[in-house]
């Protein structure tokens, strides 16, 4: 079974690479690609161009989102201990427990 894949893998393979070997050689398909290849190319410049800023922006957004969420969370890193536990109450009763 390895063996027929392999041959037919191959054979395949061989098959591609010459077709695209005569397709590149061939000089009306070479300038239909080269034209292909440029009009696509032109298209996706101006793509980035258009996505360019909107996407500058919203990195810039969410920069500020995260360095404003930082800002709250650790503005005060140390936390006041007695202002934490002021509302929990302990009496003698907890202590017979522990």
């Amino acid at each position: 079974m390895s063996k027929i894949f392999n041959y037919t893998a191959l054979t395949g393979s061989a098959f591609i690479a010459g077709f695209l070997a005569g397709a590149m050689l061939d000089k009306k398909t070479k300038d239909e690609i080269k034209n292909r290849l440029t009009s696509n190319s032109g298209r996706a410049e101006q793509w980035f161009k258009d996505h360019k800023q909107v996407t500058l922006d919203r990195i810039e957004r969410k920069i500020t989102e995260v360095k404003k969420i930082l800002e709250e969370n650790i503005s005060d890193p140390v936390p006041d201990l007695y202002n934490a536990t002021e509302s929990l109450s302990m009496s003698d009763e907890d202590l017979k427990d522990v």
